[in-house]
């Protein structure tokens, strides 16, 4: 026989299980989160700038093999360590959003693996964006946030291999030289500039989801402590 579960009408017109809390609130952890993509969107921008200004102050292929070489390996342990935050931080994100959607009973995998597979490449475009739909109130800013969040790494595949084609005719022509050197410049500066427009939409949109959702579980955790609350005096009278 299945157990009845019994729900309640929010004030704003929720129905949400009757007990289900205490929510873990997820604004504060949002917030970081959110300053993580910013992070990784200044160094994309600081990256997009440099190739920028190289590009247009070019002056001889040795120079700019040189900048190349002396500038190439600081900016990537850079950038990766911001997205490794970055990616840190939405794990922290989703694990809360998921642990509130078990209690609550909604359909989603298990919170750790939801946050576990924000490390894991392919799956990170995935599997959290689905744990959050599952979240009462989710709106299209999820899916609009998975979009933007995916497109540049499907952008820069595509752009860096027109420059890898471009090289390689250069190369069997007999262009091998400054050309060279500049288009592999030029590919660098259009991926980092296709990066930051694309994640920069995708911190609008995640932070709608990060205010929508946090003012959710804190309407349903407020209704769960008054609940508690009348509870305990009508069992003390």
């Amino acid at each position: 026989m299945m157990a009845v579960v019994h729900r309640v009408k929010l004030p704003s017109g929720l129905t949400v299980r009757a007990d289900a809390g205490p929510m873990r609130l997820v604004g504060s952890s949002g917030a970081v989160m959110l300053l993580a993509y910013l992070a990784v969107i200044g160094t994309h921008v600081g990256i997009a700038l440099d190739f920028t200004r190289r590009l247009g102050a070019a002056e001889d292929r040795t120079g700019e093999a040189e900048v190349w070489g002396d500038r190439s390996v600081p900016m990537l342990v850079m950038l990766g360590g911001c997205y490794l935050v970055a990616m840190a931080m939405t794990a922290w994100w989703t694990y809360r959003v998921s642990a509130n959607n078990e209690l609550l009973g909604e359909a989603g995998t298990a919170p750790v693996f939801g946050a576990a597979t924000c490390f894991v490449p392919l799956a990170w475009f995935g599997v959290p964006f689905n744990q959050i739909r599952t979240s009462p109130r989710a709106d299209t800013s999820t899916t609009l946030w998975q979009l933007a969040f995916t497109a540049p790494f499907a952008a820069a595949w595509f752009i860096l291999r027109f420059f890898t084609r471009s090289e390689r005719y250069a190369r069997a022509n007999g262009g091998v030289g400054r050309a060279t050197i500049l288009r592999e410049m030029q590919g660098a500066m259009v991926v980092s500039w296709a990066f930051v427009g694309f994640l920069a939409l995708a911190v609008v949109f995640a932070a709608r989801s990060v205010v929508v959702l946090g003012r959710t579980y804190r309407e349903i955790d407020t209704q769960w402590e008054l609940r508690l609350e009348a509870a305990a005096a009508t069992a003390g009278q």
